[in-house]
């Protein structure tokens, strides 16, 4: 993103915000999907054990 120099930034507020929630979202769907890799995995690893 490109700023002129005679115009003040007035978005780049709202780009900080937006990238945040972006970070924040993409955390939140790393962790669920670690969850649930890690939730199949405890379950095959408990089924073998059983057999």
């Amino acid at each position: 993103m490109t700023v002129d120099a005679g115009e003040p930034s007035t978005d780049s507020g709202a780009d900080g915000v937006a990238g945040l929630r972006g970070a924040v979202g993409w955390i939140g769907l790393g962790l669920v999907g670690v969850l649930i890799i890690g939730g199949a995995v405890s379950t095959v690893l408990a089924r073998r054990t059983a057999d």
